[in-house]
């Protein structure tokens, strides 16, 4: 559709978020039968998003946790104290008694792959609820471990117990995320660390006491008591802290208040139907383990050292007790003093640690640098629980698996020997933090999920930052999107479900940097430092975007600067608005000769249309396209915008970029290319065009093969709606069809005599009419009719299609199309990191914005 020549038209504005979640203008997406749905989302300062509440509720949540965290290895090794009195009740041997610690741990390890994801993929339950009803299960399991009166229950309530108290270790990381920035996560998490740590020589140290005189059960129903007390008190005060469901009751409370249903959330914020969680949500934990070498290292490094806390359990009672120092049992649990002070050091050191990190991202302008902590913190901000899921399976496995041969290895080998093995290993896992410091980042870069999120990315890496999809899902390398590296400014016309955005689009899902150059909007002026694309325009997937007044001087030099930078410019203008801007082509080839200005029009540019306004039909109309197009006997019809916007505009227009791209391979100069939709469809309808001398396609409009003519190559209505589509043209599909449809063999002899054409279509649509769409999708299924129902779009969405890259290319595939932009597209981001990446700027020292522009400061880099 033609823009108009005036690109500084005001548009309705994208989203302008203030602090009053209610009052705030908010983006809306329009349904399928026109109503406009208002989206709900957090606004800056909103007092609802967990990240924005006081830092004493915050704390008040993870100082909750804490003791459940604790508590969850006490009930591990606060029964190792009492192994000896419960092999004498059971008359087992000491390796028997030991399974009752490794089983425990081992529900840990498998406990965190079901409970993490189900309060994090598609935030299906929340936290809160896994918080409290898991740990009130492991309760009720702890009081049929102190009363269990056979050895096999016994061992199965330890393995269950493990399982649902694994609560903390599934969740904790996701709740930082939701609490705190990516940057803030360094003391909370420290803290989470040291009481997975801790817990395990504290449990030892303080159920000592308790198994010095009681019985062993003793042990179980002390850990109730204690339990008890914290899950009343996490029970009470735990809030929901999980983004999506604070974010799907507020659209479910502000629609029962206005009596509406045109009030939602986000896609990507909407509930995931079971079958779909469990899929994707039980193989995310174990998919980061064997593919992410961050994840791989923190695994072996938590595992070992987890292992080896789980270890001294046995190995001190050894040491330590009546076979080596003669101490009572209370004595072997004092001998943990040691470790537990050791291990306090860890989050008091980390306070050094976290202001080193601050001043590393402060020095490269906030950017988030995961290494300068040695954390998976940026990673774990975004899928955490699941990271730390699969972190977990590997520490809770060395955790269970230690134990069964400390005591062998000990007495076989001999306590200093022993001693010296366990020293060597932890040598060898010195270096992981130095790798992950020194390294961490180009493992970052290979990571598919970690790119994705990382915000330090340079101006050539940034363009492939989302994995790729193979032919039929297989997933590709990830090497580098074949455009990878190119820069494009793209100007945003008046019309945006239009040709110029799908040119960009075609550039951006291949890798290309495309900027978005919007009209401003001072109405967002206040919110948003750079711009949002205005909520119309659908066609900003992995766009970025900043808001110019071009007829601004200040706006218009920072454009300026920015095509010194920039590979291709995209105009949507008509013939003379460029000029009339003052960018004229022939002077911004001169400034930057390796430009390529791509100009797409409506109509041709020295035609007799071409200072007149149109759209999509009239381009077609003057093309000679849209006289073809029809039922015989009706006016022309017109496929919506479809063929002369989209594939003779924007696609053709990107083919044009493309072959200018490998021109300057050559020569090294860039050059004009011009587009317009009538020479590009009419360049689509050659094979119509050619074929009207033809027999092929010498009759009126709708009465020829492929047009409508034909019976074998139509669409028909059935049985209480729905339509079945037809192309049987071969002689052997038309016999499957016949087939199948129930008609005489005699249409196969007579199908290619034109005057029978009339009769059999009447034929045909009587028999789809017997029956509904169903029952003929069961017929045809499997053959080779070329008999296919004709699906909608609500029935895709349904059958959970995913829109995959146009092109598939093994060796550098496009990016992915996000499930969430499937069916509805988000708008862009801010652009403030292609600022820096392109031109070195930084907000406040190079440009600022005023009245929802950008404008370039004198002080700014050239």
């Amino acid at each position: 559709m033609d823009p108009s020549e005036d690109p500084t038209e005001t548009q309705l504005p994208a989203e302008d978020n203030t602090a009053d979640p209610a009052s705030a203008p908010r983006q809306t997406f329009q349904r399928e039968d026109g109503t406009d749905v208002e989206v709900v989302t957090f606004s800056p300062g909103d007092k609802s998003n967990p990240r924005n509440w006081p830092l004493w509720r915050k704390w008040s949540i993870v100082g909750v946790i804490i003791p459940i965290d604790l508590t969850v290895s006490w009930a591990a090794s606060g029964f190792s104290p009492a192994s000896m009195k419960f092999q004498e009740d059971f008359g087992v041997s000491t390796e028997v008694a030991t399974l009752g610690l490794s089983l425990y741990v081992l529900g840990l390890a498998f406990g965190p792959m079901t409970l993490a994801p189900l309060s994090e993929v598609s935030q299906y339950y929340g936290r809160s609820p896994v918080y409290i009803l898991s740990y009130a299960i492991f309760l009720a399991f702890l009081i049929g471990t102190a009363t269990v009166r056979d050895l096999g229950g016994f061992l199965v309530l330890r393995l269950i117990s493990g399982l649902f108290s694994s609560v903390t270790i599934a969740n904790f990381g996701g709740t930082i995320a939701d609490l705190f920035e990516p940057h803030e996560t360094g003391i909370p998490m420290s803290l989470f660390l040291w009481a997975a740590t801790f817990g395990s020589p504290s449990g030892y140290f303080l159920f000592a006491f308790v198994a010095q005189n009681r019985p062993w059960r003793d042990i179980f129903w002390a850990l109730l008591g204690i339990c008890g007390g914290f899950w009343l008190l996490m029970a009470a005060t735990l809030k929901e802290t999980r983004h999506s469901i604070i974010l799907l009751r507020r659209a479910a409370n502000e629609r029962k208040a206005r009596g509406t249903d045109a009030i939602d959330v986000s896609e990507a914020m909407k509930q995931r139907g079971p079958r779909q969680l469990f899929k994707v949500a039980l193989l995310r934990p174990f998919r980061f383990l064997f593919a992410e070498a961050i994840i791989v290292f923190a695994a072996l490094y938590n595992g070992y050292l987890y292992g080896l806390s789980f270890l001294f359990n046995d190995a001190f009672s050894l040491v330590f007790g009546m076979g080596g120092h003669r101490f009572d049992v209370v004595g072997v649990g004092l001998s943990f003093l040691g470790i537990m002070v050791g291990i306090t050091f860890g989050p008091l050191t980390n306070i050094w640690q976290e202001r080193y990190y601050q001043k590393r991202i402060a020095s490269i302008g906030g950017r988030n640098v995961p290494e300068a902590r040695v954390q998976i913190a940026k990673l774990a901000a975004v899928f955490s629980a699941s990271a730390l899921a699969g972190i977990g399976l590997i520490r809770n496995v060395a955790g269970a698996g230690f134990p069964l041969f400390a005591r062998q290895m000990f007495l076989h080998e001999g306590y200093q020997w022993a001693g010296t093995i366990l020293a060597f290993l932890a040598m060898v896992m010195i270096p992981i933090p130095f790798v992950l410091s020194t390294y961490g980042r180009a493992l970052r870069l290979r990571s598919p999920w970690a790119k994705q999120h990382m915000d330090d990315l340079t101006e050539q890496e940034d363009a492939g930052k989302k994995a790729a999809h193979g032919l039929d899902g297989v997933p590709m390398t990830t090497s580098a999107p074949p455009l990878q590296g190119l820069r494009v400014v793209e100007l945003a016309g008046l019309a945006p479900a239009s040709k110029v955005p799908f040119a960009g689009l075609l550039l951006a899902d291949y890798g290309a940097a495309v900027l978005l150059i919007d009209r401003p909007l001072p109405a967002v002026q206040a919110s948003k430092r750079t711009a949002q694309p205005s909520p119309a325009d659908l066609l900003t997937r992995h766009k970025s975007c900043i808001a110019l007044d071009l007829k601004s001087a200040a706006a218009l030099s920072l454009f300026r600067s920015l095509l010194t930078k920039a590979d291709v410019l995209l105009d949507p203008y008509r013939p003379g608005v460029l000029e009339a801007l003052d960018l004229d082509p022939t002077q911004l080839l001169q400034a930057n000769p390796r430009l390529i200005i791509a100009r797409l029009s409506g109509f041709r540019r020295d035609g007799p249309y071409a200072p007149i306004a149109g759209h999509d039909i009239n381009y077609l109309a003057v093309s000679g396209i849209l006289s073809q197009l029809g039922r015989a006997g009706q006016p022309p019809y017109a496929p919506a915008n479809i063929l002369a916007d989209f594939a003779g505009g924007g696609l053709m227009c990107a083919l044009g970029i493309l072959l200018a791209l490998i021109s300057r391979q050559q020569t090294g100069k860039g050059q004009l290319v011009q587009a317009n939709m009538v020479d590009g469809s009419a360049y689509l309808g050659t094979f119509m065009r050619l074929g009207k001398k033809t027999s092929l396609w010498d009759h009126p409009r709708g009465e020829n093969l492929l047009d409508g003519g034909c019976p074998w190559y139509d669409v028909y209505e059935c049985k209480n709606g729905g339509y079945m589509a037809v192309g049987a043209l071969e002689q052997k599909f038309f016999e499957e069809l016949v087939q199948g449809l129930g008609l005489g063999m005699d249409w196969i002899e007579k199908r290619q005599d034109r005057s029978t054409w009339a009769k059999l279509k009447v034929l045909m649509k009587t028999k789809f009419l017997e029956k509904p769409r169903r029952e003929w999708e069961a017929i045809f299924a499997g053959t080779d009719a070329c008999c296919t129902p004709v699906l909608e779009q609500a029935e895709l969405e349904d059958m959970g299609y995913e829109q995959r890259p146009a092109v598939s290319l093994s060796g550098s595939p496009g990016l992915d199309i996000p499930a969430n932009q499937t069916w509805r597209s988000e708008v862009g981001a801010g652009a403030e990191h292609i600022l820096y990446e392109w031109m070195g700027w930084h907000m406040g020292k190079d440009y600022r914005l005023e009245q929802g522009s950008l404008v370039k400061l004198d002080t700014a880099k050239l």
